[in-house]
């Protein structure tokens, strides 16, 4: 599987908008932790929380600040599929586009395009590799699915919160499931900043000490002089 998500673009504005945003002490980290936690989240559900990744990640490539606007990771899952995973804040337009290669098929979503693109080969991929001639690719057929809207989105998901309360209806987002796309969060932002590879699960301690040690190191971010003004007028 492949996921580039690089529309997330912020100009720095947005990072002097606030003294928590993009920082390790505010929010822990970057785009990882902002921006693309929807997007890992999807992953672990659709494929599983790999088990061993590689990160190369910009820390500040793009803006004025000390935590990651760039990834781009490699991703090894325990059957034997890998991936690649790649998000910034600095791209524009940029893309959401997924990509998934099966024994049978391929699929293809793009954001821009509002369509899920199948493509089922006659036979699996496996076995043309071993009884096809040397560029004799597999005779494949193309289907389209429209793509009718993009679900409830926040929304849905705050509405069931406040129903599991009211009436004990079940959850379709527990907190629980959230615990593998923060984990895989942390081990690319570690994994990027030592630059190792890392296996998963990660121990939650070695982050933590890593974490606290980078919010000890982290000096104050200038504020613009805009951003101070609006501050001040704030506070009277």
């Amino acid at each position: 599987m492949n996921w580039v998500i690089t529309d997330w673009f912020r100009a720095q504005s947005y990072f002097d908008s606030g003294d928590w945003r993009a920082t390790w002490r505010g929010e822990g980290g970057g785009a990882l932790l902002n921006q693309a936690p929807h997007q890992l989240d999807l992953l672990c559900w659709m494929f599983g929380r790999p088990s061993q990744v590689f990160a190369n990640c910009g820390f500040g490539r793009w803006h004025s600040i000390g935590v990651e606007d760039e990834v781009s990771a490699v991703l090894s899952f325990e059957n034997g599929a890998t991936g690649t995973f790649v998000t910034s804040t600095g791209e524009a337009p940029g893309r959401n586009r997924l990509e998934v290669v099966l024994d049978r098929a391929s699929l293809v979503y793009d954001t821009r395009e509002d369509v899920i693109l199948i493509e089922e080969t006659s036979i699996p991929i496996s076995e043309a590799i071993q009884r096809n001639k040397a560029f004799q690719k597999p005779k494949t057929q193309l289907r389209r699915f429209e793509v009718n809207g993009q679900g409830g989105q926040h929304q849905a998901v705050l509405d069931n919160f406040g129903e599991a309360i009211v009436s004990g209806a079940e959850l379709i987002a527990p907190g629980a499931d959230g615990l593998d796309s923060l984990m895989l969060a942390n081990a690319l932002t570690l994994s990027g900043a030592i630059e190792q590879k890392i296996d998963l699960p990660l121990s939650a301690l070695r982050y933590r000490r890593w974490l606290r040690r980078q919010q000890r190191a982290e000096k104050p971010r200038a504020q613009p002089v805009v951003a101070a003004l609006n501050d001040l007028s704030g506070s009277f």
